[in-house]
């Protein structure tokens, strides 16, 4: 699923259209290849999670790094009522279908029966539930308004574990959202300081609006570490995104990658690169749960969107 192939502007707008959606499979009909619960293992997929009526082999990988209950591959029928959901003791992904190409996707994770009844110890792992694709479309013909990500997110449930309520450390212990493109120079894909993870958050449980957060990936360790440029949620935001209620995201992302690369230029991250020089090599969004709570996010209209001109 995760080969490298580079797509420009030129390209994806070959055939006349005025714009092109960017993801594979953006109604999840072809279910998921599932991660195990380590990246540094090899191989790092099990196979994949998928409906009975399903024969395309899944564009998108279910990340479960850190759990304590992994979730093996299997075919799933869907019910009569058109929903698929799969689950274990520590998450359930759920599908309500409304057409092939269209759906409202749940990621549930339940952080309090992943914590063990502990409070997770610095530098200890924490569980993830992200949906990812590999994407690798050169931005060197991308002009501002050209690359656009947009959905639809609600937090519909997120509560800490009762015994753990007077104990959370606020420095450790969170349940947060965010969608990340990892992003590295053209010539460069391998190399730690010419490659960045931006972010754009969406809910953190410390705080009504996810604040900004840069610095290097704690998750990643040695050559594979990289520097996290997350922007303040304010950009996105303008009030609570934990209140239960649908937000609407529509962002400029190669504007706000511009702004990205700065932040990263200062800390002596893509020194000299400007975001023409660059590449979106992967996507995901998801759950990060750091802390003993219990939460569901809930994601429909997600695209991401190349287009010819922004009038």
């Amino acid at each position: 699923m995760f080969e490298s192939l580079i797509i420009t502007l030129s390209v994806l707008l070959s055939s006349g259209t005025d714009s092109v959606s960017l993801f594979k499979d953006p109604g999840f009909a072809q279910g998921f290849n599932v991660s195990s619960a380590r990246s540094l293992d090899q191989p790092n997929e099990l196979g994949p999670l998928q409906t009975s009526d399903s024969s395309a082999s899944p564009s998108w990988r279910l990340a479960q790094w850190g759990t304590r209950y992994v979730l093996p591959p299997s075919i799933t029928a869907v019910a009569e009522d058109g929903v698929w959901s799969v689950g274990n003791e520590a998450k359930r992904i759920t599908i309500h279908r409304h057409a092939a190409s269209v759906a409202q996707l749940s990621l549930r994770l339940n952080g309090i029966m992943e914590s063990n009844e502990q409070l997770r110890a610095k530098g200890e792992p924490w569980p993830h539930l992200l949906i990812e694709q590999r994407l690798g479309i050169d931005l060197a013909e991308m002009p501002e308004g050209a690359l656009r990500l947009a959905a639809e997110l609600r937090i519909s449930d997120c509560r800490p574990a009762y015994w753990a309520r007077k104990s959370l450390d606020p420095a450790l212990h969170t349940a947060q959202v965010s969608a990340y493109f990892m992003v590295h120079r053209r010539h460069a894909p391998g190399e730690m300081r010419e490659a960045i993870w931006f972010g754009i958050p969406f809910f953190d449980a410390r705080h009504e609006i996810p604040p900004g957060h840069f610095a290097m990936d704690i998750a990643e360790s040695g050559d594979r570490a990289k520097f996290i440029a997350c922007l303040e949620g304010e950009r996105f935001w303008k009030g609570p995104t934990g209140d239960g209620q649908w937000h609407t995201l529509d962002a400029d992302i190669v504007a706000l990658l511009g702004v990205a690369v700065r932040k990263a230029q200062e800390q002596g991250h893509l020194e000299g690169a400007a975001v023409s020089d660059l590449v979106l090599d992967s996507f995901n969004l998801g759950w990060e749960v750091t802390g003993p709570y219990d939460a569901t996010l809930d994601i429909r209209g997600l695209r991401l969107n190349a287009a010819a001109s922004t009038e």
